[in-house]
């Protein structure tokens, strides 16, 4: 079979029509981000007044037994709160202590010199917290213990190694929602 010149020519602009036709309707429609338009997020970040920490500040009726959830995610509440519970959508304020299970802490917000630490949306942080953080209140304190798959799994994370068990106190200092 031969193409003749007209041919080719009309096989090529037909082509670039079709191109152009395609990246005129995505432009158009942009693609969606967990079931929402990718262009009606608004990133929220940390600001005004963040209230201190409270560390030792539990419920005297704080249940001893952690609920596990389908992911394997593990928590109890240390305090309750009837504050605002937060989505990776808001930004938050934190104050945390993380540690290992021969219970050597790898990382903390007390000692910092702000006391907090803060989380923009979108929350870029291990699965275990995304989870966990949207499970107690503004002013609420909730103890996660995290498994590796949850975590950093088969890497390793400065002195956290790789298949390690999380542990971490979380206090929900600050919910911002705009």
């Amino acid at each position: 079979m031969e193409y003749k010149g007209a041919t080719i020519a009309a096989i090529l602009i037909f082509g670039l029509l079709f191109s152009t036709a395609i990246v005129v309707f995505v432009m158009e429609n942009p693609p969606e981000e967990n079931g929402k338009a990718a262009s009606s997020f608004k990133p929220v970040k940390v600001s005004g007044q963040i209230p201190a920490a409270t560390p030792n500040v539990r419920d005297k009726d704080a249940d001893p037994k952690f609920i596990t959830t389908p992911s394997g995610l593990k928590y109890r509440i240390l305090r309750k709160s009837d504050g605002v519970k937060p989505i990776p959508e808001f930004a938050i304020a934190v104050a945390y202590k993380g540690w290992t299970d021969d219970g050597k802490i790898f990382d903390q917000s007390y000692t910092k010199s702000d006391g907090y630490f803060a989380l923009n949306s979108p929350w870029g942080v291990i699965p275990g917290w995304i989870e966990g953080l949207q499970l107690v209140g503004e002013g609420g304190m909730i103890e996660l213990e995290i498994p590796p798959e949850l975590g950093y799994g088969q890497s390793s994370q400065g002195s956290i190694k790789a298949n390690s068990t999380l542990h971490f106190e979380i206090e929900i200092l600050k919910v911002i929602k705009e």
